[in-house]
């Protein structure tokens, strides 16, 4: 191919010069011109007018050399000096000539220098593509030997995920398990605490009894030694002189001393008694005609005490009973089946099952009351923020701070499960609250606060992605004496803490729940 390329190129190159030949017959005398009348001026006579022209792209004299110039003249020197002009321009025109197939020569040459480099570029090009060939060939066989890893991985990976569901099953039971135990803890910590409890009230119980009967069984001090002491304190005598004379006239010195502190007790009590009359005889008296209030006995204000201390008792033993004031109280509703893993509820007419719980539904639409009444206060239009489920119109909730449709929420998060090989559900929640609480739930439930003024309930999200992380729809409720006052939704990653939630009615009473765990299940 390369030689009849070669071949074609000699041919081109030949009519290219045959061409050339026959556009140079015409000798160019190199004389400058502008017109005819320059070309004849100089020529003439030697040249005949008609064999004379001016070429404008040259701007020069040139001949017309043809072969039947056979002019006659009768002048013979001028035809021989013509032919000799002739010969000469036809020599020039030679030797143009010459140069022109020197210059194609040299021009032949490079050709085919440059054929011969695209020939070498051509072998490398075909080695290159034959070298690109074997890479995919070898790639197509390493494309093949990964499918058949890809597929033994799969397989793997759906072996490991039975694994991972059998686990899942059995760190549910274990959990289960945890539960029952951690219930029996509760318990058995209940009756400790009662138990301690009883005991130290009985204990206080007996130190009040045993005060009592220690004051019944008091052996009567002699009225003529209270005398005798009160008189000789009178006198100014110190207690050890009148201790000293006591001990000599026959008298025990624990007889004495009890003497001693009795008649203290009754001078001091005679002191106030004389300072409080003097004190209503100086003042007038009240409005009602009552007197100021006297001073207590001491026995009196020992009972008052130890009343107040077993009153101080009861109520912590009521905090201890309740284990918590103002905050949370576990809510678990209904009765779970151990084979199933289900929760059966029976309501009783005219209530109905709603979220999880019996609710009232009198006139039998199969919406509870309460709910239909809080949903009379909707608003037609969305609000920008809203803080209540009312803000919104029908069919949406407040969903952090923005009226929207729960499901919308998970859109991108449920266009990426068409990607997943192993797709996961939320199954329990460990939900931390700010009341330093901690609850491990089930979707659906959840507790209360605040006396049960405000409560929080683990809604169900959507699937998602083995690997990935999910939110999880978290609803506090507010009630009020006259049913709901506020509902709202706050979506929470792991280990995210919601925005503190107060009561419509009670701004003091705020609220706040965070995601420490949760279990999910995978298929």
């Amino acid at each position: 191919m390369v030689r009849k390329f070669n071949l074609m190129l000699v041919l081109f190159i030949l009519i290219v010069s045959s061409l050339s030949i026959i556009t140079f017959a015409d000798v160019n005398t190199d004389l400058n011109c502008n017109n005819l009348n320059d070309c004849v001026e100089e020529l003439t006579p030697q040249y005949n007018k008609n064999q004379i022209y001016c070429k404008q792209t040259t701007a020069t004299c040139f001949i017309i050399s043809t072969p039947a110039q056979t002019t006659t003249t009768t002048n013979t020197t001028q035809t021989n000096t013509s032919t000799n002009n002739v010969a000469s321009a036809l020599v020039q025109q030679n030797n143009l000539i010459s140069n022109k197939v020197n210059t194609n020569t040299n021009a032949i040459l490079t050709i085919r220098n440059n054929i011969r480099e695209l020939n070498q570029d051509i072998t490398n090009i075909k080695s290159q593509i034959q070298s690109i060939q074997n890479s995919i060939n070898s790639g197509q066989q390493l494309a093949t030997t990964n499918k058949v890893d890809i597929d033994s991985i799969k397989n793997d990976v759906s072996s490991s995920t039975a694994g991972l569901a059998a686990l899942q099953n059995n760190l549910e039971t274990t959990e289960e398990s945890l539960n029952v135990l951690e219930d029996d803890i509760t318990s058995k910590q209940r009756l400790y605490d009662l138990s301690l409890f009883i005991f130290v009230l009985l204990i206080a119980a007996g130190g009040v009894m045993y005060y009592m009967k220690r004051k019944k069984i008091a052996p009567t001090i002699n009225k003529e030694v209270l005398d005798y002491i009160t008189s000789h304190i009178r006198k100014g005598n110190k207690f050890i002189h009148i201790k000293t004379n006591l001990l000599k006239a026959g008298w025990k010195e624990e007889d004495i001393q009890r003497a001693y502190q009795e008649t203290t007790k009754s001078n001091l009590k005679q002191f106030n008694s004389n300072k409080s009359n003097k004190k209503t005889k100086s003042q007038p008296s009240s409005k009602h005609g009552k007197s100021a209030p006297q001073d207590l006995d001491p026995n009196k204000m020992k009972i008052i005490s130890i009343v107040a201390i077993s009153v101080l008792l009861l109520i912590g033993a009521f905090f201890v009973l309740k284990e918590t004031t103002g905050q949370a109280i576990y809510f678990q509703p209904g009765i779970v089946n151990e084979t199933t893993n289900e929760t059966i509820f029976e309501c009783t007419s005219p209530h109905i099952l709603f979220e999880g719980k019996c609710c009232l539904d009198e006139d039998e639409s199969g919406i509870c009351d309460i709910k239909e009444q809080f949903d009379l206060d909707r608003a037609e239009i969305d609000a920008d923020v809203c803080n209540n489920h009312n803000d919104c119109s029908f069919g949406k909730a407040c969903i952090n701070s923005q009226c929207q449709i729960l499901e919308d929420t998970f859109k991108e998060q449920q266009a990426q499960l068409e990607q997943c090989i192993n797709q996961c559900s939320i199954k329990r929640v460990k939900v931390t609250t700010s009341d330093n609480e901690e609850y491990n739930v089930r979707i659906g439930r959840g507790s209360y606060t605040a006396a049960g003024g405000l409560e929080w309930k683990v809604l169900k999200g959507t699937n998602f992605c083995l690997g990935t992380q999910t939110k999880i729809p978290i609803e506090f409720i507010a009630h009020g004496t006259d049913g709901i006052l506020k509902k709202e939704i706050v979506l929470l990653s792991k280990e995210e803490v919601s925005k503190r939630i107060t009561h419509p009615t009670s701004p003091d009473v705020s609220f706040s729940v965070s995601i420490k765990d949760y279990t999910q299940e995978c298929s």
